[in-house]
């Protein structure tokens, strides 16, 4: 009997049988014990009515109530004795009503005495059958308790433990042999599923593994000709090979600049690459994140004056954080050339810093323009991906910028991610984990020297 529902079933259905027979049993006593009493209790009615019989005036009603109650006696002995006691009544006779009653009073005080004895038995009886019914009760539900407990709620919790890690990119799971019960059916089902997880995965693996090193081979290779092709077309424009007329210039001009994006695109490709590949050292150093704010919003200055978007900084404390400089000028570039792209004219995008109860540093990037659907949020951080939508129109670029902003703040040991409504503007934002206020450092350095 392997099923749980059969062994409950099991266990159940014997606790009913058994307290059942402890449940009839006891009211078996019970009802003995209720008619124990009332022949006592009858028994002393009979005496005081026969005391009170007087020959001389017959009543018709104590007679017949007097029948009644002989007929309802079990004690055969006391049955005749009151049987004798009415004939001498009905025939008059009060000397010898007199004998039969004081007769009677005789075997009704030995049959009482046998009514204690009955009735203390009895309850006895019920209380010790009560207390069995009620123990029996308790034990039942805790073992009940307990079986549920141990069969199907303790291995339901490892499952879940289990499906959590998963969820959570845990794949640490060790298979073991499933039970052959109901909860063995779902950790079987969960082990196959498991399985065929971890075999998808390896094959992912490969197919990742041989995309990063193709799109690594292909954008060395292209990288080469196309540089070559920019610094033609340069000199070109310089007049090299003869006068271009305008006409021709501006084709000269078109091809400069999408041969400049296939470069950016062939070098956004390749940090990808080495990314993915664990070949992507950093250059860690304690740095002023003012410093990087004043370079980056330097670099974007002609952005800013052609989109007619202003760049406000204000109230960023003096710090220093640990990390690679030029990526993370790299990815708040990239957070500010967005903001820039999708900001309305006239207004301005913010920069501004957060520091949670964790002591942890946020750097966000605020603007003001449509903002970003919850569906495109959970997108945009990947790569070749874009928001895109009727009232938002795919800005020419690679869709490779927050992806690479993403593995950069990853390999910072920090995170990133977006806060949005539609037509509230967006914040992106990125954590990092290694910094300090730099009255610390200089603190610090006053006390060592």
């Amino acid at each position: 009997m392997s099923s749980i529902k059969l062994r409950l079933t099991f266990l159940v259905l014997f606790f009913i049988g058994s307290q059942g027979y402890i449940f009839s049993k006891g009211f078996e006593s019970y009802q003995k014990y209720v008619q124990l009493h009332a022949d006592y209790t009858n028994g002393y009615a009979i005496i005081d009515k026969i005391e009170s019989l007087n020959v001389k005036l017959f009543n018709e009603k104590d007679f017949k109530y007097l029948q009644n109650q002989r007929k309802n006696m079990s004690n055969e002995e006391l049955k005749a004795a009151l049987s004798d006691v009415i004939q001498f009544y009905s025939d008059k006779k009060r000397k010898t009503l007199r004998k039969k009653i004081k007769d009677y009073k005789a075997i009704d005080k030995q049959y009482h005495a046998q009514l204690n004895t009955m009735i203390s038995f009895h309850e006895k009886q019920i209380r010790y059958f009560g207390t069995i019914f009620g123990a029996l009760w308790i034990l039942s539900l805790l073992l009940i308790y307990y079986y549920t407990i141990r069969s199907t709620f303790k291995p339901i919790k490892v499952l879940y433990k289990r499906m959590l890690e998963f969820l959570n990119n845990r794949y640490t799971y060790e298979f073991t042999v499933p039970k052959t019960n109901e909860v063995g059916n779902l950790h079987a089902t969960f082990n196959s599923l498991a399985q065929r997880v971890l075999k998808n995965m390896d094959e992912l693996k490969s197919l990742d593994k041989a995309k990063s090193e193709f799109l690594s081979i292909a954008s060395h290779e292209l990288r080469t000709p196309l540089t070559s092709i920019k610094g033609s077309l340069s000199l070109l424009k310089m007049g090299m090979g003869g006068k271009l007329d305008d006409k021709a210039n501006s084709l000269m001009n078109i091809a400069e600049v999408e041969t400049d994006r296939l470069i950016r695109l062939i070098n956004d490709l390749l940090d990808l690459a080495k990314i993915e590949a664990g070949k992507f050292p950093l250059k860690k150093n304690w740095c002023s994140l003012n410093e990087i704010l004043e370079q980056t919003v330097f670099s974007m200055n002609g952005l800013c004056n052609t989109a007619n978007v202003p760049i406000e900084v204000s109230g960023i404390p003096a710090i220093d954080i640990f990390a690679d400089k030029d990526r993370i000028q790299q990815v708040l570039t990239n957070f500010l050339s967005n903001a820039i792209k999708y900001n309305p004219k006239g207004k301005s995008v913010k920069i501004d810093i957060e520091i949670d109860p964790q002591e942890q540093l946020y750097i966000l990037v605020s603007d003001q323009g449509i903002g970003i659907t919850p569906e495109d949020q959970e997108i945009i951080f990947q790569k070749f991906r874009q928001s895109t939508g009727p009232n938002n129109p795919l800005v020419k670029g690679t869709g490779l910028g927050l992806a690479i902003a993403k593995a950069l703040v990853e390999e910072h040991n920090g995170e990133i991610n977006v806060r949005s409504k539609p037509n509230e503007g967006a914040t992106f934002y990125f954590t990092l984990r290694d910094w300090r206020y730099q009255l610390e450092k200089e603190e610090s350095q006053r006390i060592a020297s």
